[in-house]
Order: C-alpha cells, then sequence, then structure tokens
C-alpha cells in the first residue's frame, strides 16, 4: 500500500538597499543545545530542520492540523545570503556552509522509502526570477543506539539540479539563461529485508544562488517553494 506525506517549505530572501543594511554589529556568547526525542519504535518520522534559523525549527506530522496532509512554513535565507551566493551554478556537495535544510527519517520497518523536493526558482511579485542550484548530500543512516546501518543497501547517489535549466557541471553563469524551472531532487532508502530495527536516515539539501542574477534583481521579496513528498512501498 503506497502512503504519502507532503511538507511545504517556503525558502525566502530579501532584498534591501545597502544603506538600510547598516548597523551595529553585536557579539554574544550565549547559545543553545537542542536535543530530540525520536518516535516511538512502531511509527514513522519524517522532519526537515531549518538550517538557517538559529532556533533549528522543525517541521514534521506532528504539524499538521487535523485531516490535512499538507504543512507549510518559512525559512528565511537573508540574514546568511553571502554563503549561498555563487558564480556559477556549481555546489560543493562537502560544504556545510551551503546547507539550506536538513532532513530525517526515523522508522522501524523493511519498506522503501522515497523523498524528493520539488523547489521552484526565486520570484518576487513581479516576476523577477533569481535562479538558483540545488543538491541532496551528507547521508547518514544509524540505528537508534547509534551503530552505522553498514549492512543498508547504499543511497543512490545525489541528485542535483538547477532552476535556470541548466546542469551543475555548466560553467555558465546561471542567470544567462531565460528559461527557469523546477528542479526535482530524490532520494529512497531501502533497508535490509526483514528489518525490524528502529534506524535514522538523515540528509541536506545545498543550495547556490547566482550571484548576478541577486545583484542585478530590484529590491523586495523573493520566495521559492518547496514540496518535500515522502512515499513507502
Amino acid at each position: 500500500m503506497k502512503r504519502m506525506f507532503i511538507l511545504l517549505v517556503l525558502i525566502s530572501l530579501i532584498l534591501i538597499p545597502a544603506m538600510a543594511a547598516d548597523g551595529k554589529s553585536l557579539s554574544s556568547d550565549e547559545f543553545e543545545i537542542k536535543g530530540y526525542k525520536i518516535t516511538d519504535s512502531s511509527s514513522v518520522e519524517f522532519i526537515i530542520t531549518d538550517a538557517i534559523s538559529e532556533s533549528l525549527n522543525t517541521f514534521s506530522q506532528d504539524d499538521l492540523e487535523e485531516g490535512s496532509t499538507t504543512i507549510g512554513r518559512v525559512i528565511d535565507a537573508t540574514s546568511q545570503i553571502g554563503s549561498f551566493l555563487s558564480d556559477t551554478a556549481d555546489i560543493n556537495e562537502e560544504d556545510a556552509d551551503n546547507i539550506i535544510f536538513s532532513y530525517r527519517l526515523v522508522a522501524s520497518d523493511a519498506l522503501k522509502y522515497n523523498i524528493s523536493f520539488s523547489i521552484t526558482p526565486f520570484k518576487d511579485k513581479n516576476g523577477n526570477t533569481i535562479d538558483a542550484a540545488f543538491r541532496t548530500a551528507h547521508h547518514n543512516i544509524v540505528y537508534s543506539n547509534g551503530t552505522q546501518a553498514s549492512d543498508f543497501p547504499p543511497i543512490p547517489p545525489a541528485t542535483a539540479g538547477s532552476t535556470a535549466n541548466g546542469s551543475l557541471s555548466d560553467p555558465d553563469d546561471p542567470s544567462t539563461n531565460q528559461s527557469h524551472k523546477d528542479v526535482l531532487l530524490k532520494d529512497s532508502i531501502k533497508p535490509k529485508e526483514g528489518n525490524s530495527s528502529q534506524w535514522i536516515s538523515r540528509g541536506a539539501v545545498l543550495m547556490a544562488v547566482s550571484r548576478r542574477d541577486f545583484d542585478r534583481a530590484p529590491t523586495g521579496m523573493y520566495k521559492s517553494t518547496v514540496t518535500a513528498t515522502l512515499t513507502t512501498h
């Protein structure tokens, strides 16, 4: 039987005049350490974590309203836009600074799980577009006791794509492409046959924003919609 769970995540960028961004830099020696209690062994848990927010806000099925299958949340990338700007659509998959959000799946069965992320180009209310590239990376699977799930089949190679309708290996500036498209990223996890131990699969979505598009874009709010879908078979 096929089951489906969908999250809607809005990623936003705010362009403001340079003079309005001036201000004093404040330092602080305060920080938070967060921990999460994972689901019980009979449940499935699919969670997305905001990698931009200092609070590491999470979005999960626990946020669903009764009778709904969709959640809408916003990740604001404005404060860390410098780490996402790129002159090409290439993304170094080892670079943690490019993570826009992470995700984890917790289950205790041997079903095959498919995770997909459909991501639209950044647009403002007037249709101005800032292209970006995305890819999945930093995959890891462990059992709930912390041991590596080395007996799992390997997760297929990371998928990647650019809203500029080009490939990540294309050296051209993505802003020169006037044809825009949604990006579709896919992951699949298949435990070993007969598994009944609780396991945790983690991954992250990395983003590279066209520096040329960003510099030329009019000031305003730019939004990209991410539709995260989990299905089981």
